[in-house]
Order: C-alpha cells, then structure tokens, then sequence
C-alpha cells in the first residue's frame, strides 16, 4: 500500500509500487513475499524503502513520472479527438444517408409521374389522331355525297 498527495495521480505510487515490489523480489527472490514472516525484513529493506521514496518525491523518477504522464495526458487528448471526429463523422453519414433516402424516395415518385404523364400524352396523342382520322373520313363522305348528288348517291350508282 502506498499513500500519496493527491497532485501525485495514480501513475506515481503504482510505478513507485512496481518498483519496490521489483527491488524486493531481486534482494530476498519471488518466495520470501510468500513464506516470510510479516515486518521481519523491515530493517533490511527500510533503507531502501527510504531512498525509493527520496528518489520518486524529489528525483529524476519523479520528473520522468511527470513527463510520461503529460505525454498520455497528451496522447490522450488526442484520442478523445479522434473519437469526436469518428462520431461527427458518422452523425455526417447518417445525414447522408437519410438524404439518399430522400432522393430516392423522390426519384422513384419522378419515374412514377413521368410514367403516368408520357402513358396519358400518349393517350392524348391517340385522340388527336382518332379526331383528325373522323374528321378526314367525314370531309371525304361530305365530298363523294355533295358529288354523286345527295346522302344517297342517286348519281353514283
């Protein structure tokens, strides 16, 4: 356990930790945490317990300790970025795609309508002609009739 002021963070006493536990394992070996009896190594390892804790407060460790932390600080910032950046991007694509949406819904209304109007120009067309074919017919009854003297064709035939 490790107690630290708070303007330490969280990255100094583990690293401070890490190392104790590092230097302690390589004086006494891996087992001696294990089978040791509690507090009977304290005046071995207070020493160095004390020069650790002078070296991480005041030290280059605590220096580097800063400094690694102001670059994930850093690093950090940045992906906090990126990720605002991947999210508005996709807030953007999503847009676009209701927009596609959207025009297609609109595109398919536009064929639809075409459709229906060229189907009722056609129809319209097909009027005229039927209208200028009776009316071509009619004239040429009028003429053969006026003609051959009468509705009757007494001249004709």
């Amino acid at each position: 356990m490790c107690l630290a002021h708070e303007s330490f963070g969280t990255t100094i006493p583990f690293a401070f930790l890490e190392k104790i536990a590092k230097l302690f394992e390589g004086r006494f070996g891996k087992r001696a945490r294990d089978s040791v009896v509690p507090y009977s190594l304290n005046a071995d390892f207070a020493p160095v317990l004390v020069t650790q804790m002078n070296s991480f407060t005041s030290g280059n460790e605590n220096k580097k300790l800063h400094a690694v932390k102001h670059e994930l600080d850093q690093v950090k910032g940045v992906m906090q970025e990126n990720i605002n950046m991947v999210l508005e991007r996709g807030e953007k694509l999503e847009h676009l795609v209701v927009q596609s949406e959207s025009l297609m819904d609109s595109s398919q209304n536009f064929r639809s309508g075409a459709s229906r109007l060229k189907d009722q120009m056609w129809w319209n067309n097909q009027q005229i002609r039927m209208m200028i074919l009776a009316g071509g017919t009619l004239l040429i009854l009028i003429l053969v009739a006026t003609a051959c003297g009468g509705a009757t064709f007494p001249k004709c035939f």
